[in-house]
């Protein structure tokens, strides 16, 4: 969110990035670049991208600062609500850990979108990957030994930085994601906000539909493994992250699951329950 206190302690970090295939900075005159879905750049900030949105579904930006850098993600489109006080969505995660904004593009209009990348502290290089959804999930039985595998991008070198799903739940039906990826595993979903500033008398509601990372409300932290998380029947995001922070460049596995549990099923797998945020 545009208006968010940003973190304290943020990490800098040393070294530099060799994979770059943009040298300059670009003036104000210069014209956005295009971001081709699902396949990386890796360039310097700040920088301006557009995008176009033709899939109906849940789609992601996401950026991940090079060792040595802190850099931050905003998305904007004119004219439609992306955060809680206007057309631009932020975020702005600590150190060199992974930024991403999440669209809801079954609610959201399709079309063009423009993504602004800008530094924080350390080194301007980073890479920046739009993925569209990758189609819906349907979550397998309890214990059963199948794993989806997340496809990786078309690029070869660092060109490993995440994807999404759509994952519709069922009211009263609990679910159990685990992975396997470093990156971990994060569900987003739309919220509503009272306006700000309050008007009087007080008017509800503003949705928000474009998510970031810190705005999950349900993920796996680091020392985690699983999560449980209860079905509402609404249709949310599934982001799976296959690298996060410095030194992970090429994870061993892409795999996670999605099952079905019962609450004794659940239970017994000793996952918290994903109602924690960042």
């Amino acid at each position: 969110m545009a208006g968010r206190v940003r973190w304290l302690g943020r990490v800098v970090l040393a070294g530099l990035c060799s994979l770059l295939v943009v040298g300059a900075v670009p003036s104000a005159a210069q014209a956005a670049l295009a971001l081709t879905p699902d396949v990386p750049n890796n360039t310097f900030s700040p920088w301006t991208w557009s995008f176009n949105v033709t899939v109906p579904r849940w789609n992601v930006v996401f950026v991940h600062p090079y060792q040595g850098g802190d850099e931050d993600l905003s998305i904007t489109r004119a004219g439609v609500r992306l955060a809680q006080t206007g057309s631009t969505q932020v975020s702005e995660q600590a150190g060199a850990r992974m930024d991403f904004i999440a669209l809801n593009n079954h609610y959201l209009p399709l079309g063009a979108y423009t993504a602004n990348t800008t530094t924080y502290s350390g080194s301007p290089a980073y890479q920046i990957i739009f993925r569209q959804s990758a189609g819906t999930i349907t979550p397998h039985p309890f214990n059963s030994p199948v794993r989806f595998v997340a496809a990786s991008t078309n690029a070869k070198g660092y060109a490993m930085l995440g994807t999404i799903y759509d994952l519709q739940t069922q009211i009263g039906q609990d679910l159990i994601i685990s992975a396997d990826t470093p990156g971990g595993v994060f569900l987003v979903e739309d919220y509503s906000t009272t306006p700000i500033p309050h008007p009087e008398p007080p008017v509800c509601c503003v949705r928000i539909s474009a998510i970031s990372r810190w705005l999950s409300l349900e993920f796996l932290k680091d020392s985690e493994r699983c999560i449980r998380v209860s079905g509402d029947g609404s249709l949310r995001g599934l982001v799976v992250l296959f690298r996060d922070g410095p030194g992970d460049a090429a994870p061993a596995t892409r795999r996670f699951n999605v099952e079905y549990a019962t609450t004794a099923q659940a239970e017994s797998r000793g996952c918290r329950w994903a109602t924690m945020q960042e």
